[in-house]
């Protein structure tokens, strides 16, 4: 059974919001913990950034064209979210101020 398009579109919004908030904040926190290579990091994020946004909608589309629904791809991209948050919060520690 496939959900309402209620349900979708405010999962596609919350989804675009919580993008929204990402960007910035990224660069904010590049900006603040990466010293004297700024320049190298925040020119590497953006070269990843870019290839994401140029390749991510050619692999969602190939997904897509396979009858892959949105559903699905909303819950294969959650974990890209789990997986890094689980690393940060295992493996980092916290600054001295």
């Amino acid at each position: 059974m496939s959900p309402s398009i209620g349900i979708v579109l405010l999962l596609r919004v919350l989804s675009a919001f919580a993008a929204s908030l990402v960007i910035p904040s990224t660069y904010a926190l590049l900006f603040e913990v990466s010293g004297k290579e700024k320049g190298k990091l925040m020119g590497s994020f953006w070269a990843v950034e870019v290839l994401g946004r140029t390749i991510g909608p050619v692999i969602g589309g190939l997904l897509y064209s396979f009858d892959i629904n949105f559903p699905w791809l909303f819950l294969a991209s959650l974990e890209l979210f789990l997986v890094p948050l689980f690393y940060i919060s295992t493996f980092s520690s916290p600054r001295a101020s």
